[in-house]
């Protein structure tokens, strides 16, 4: 249904494993995607990487 999420919402899993594969491993990782992704990458992430959410912090990407 949402092929172009779906594709780009698996490639960025797929940096984010190999980022976490790295040694010392990153203190922190940021996603910069629209809110259009959020919902699959949140399953996915939870799903494929056994994360439990803790909490939500939005930042603003842009100012118009």
């Amino acid at each position: 249904e949402y092929y172009l999420i779906d594709f780009r919402n698996e490639r960025v899993l797929t940096v984010l494993k190999n980022l976490l594969r790295v040694q010392p491993a990153p203190r922190q990782i940021a996603i910069f995607y629209g809110a259009g992704h959020m919902a699959d990458l949140e399953s996915r992430i939870i799903r494929d990487l056994g994360a439990k959410l803790l909490r939500v912090h939005w930042l603003t990407g842009w100012q118009l």
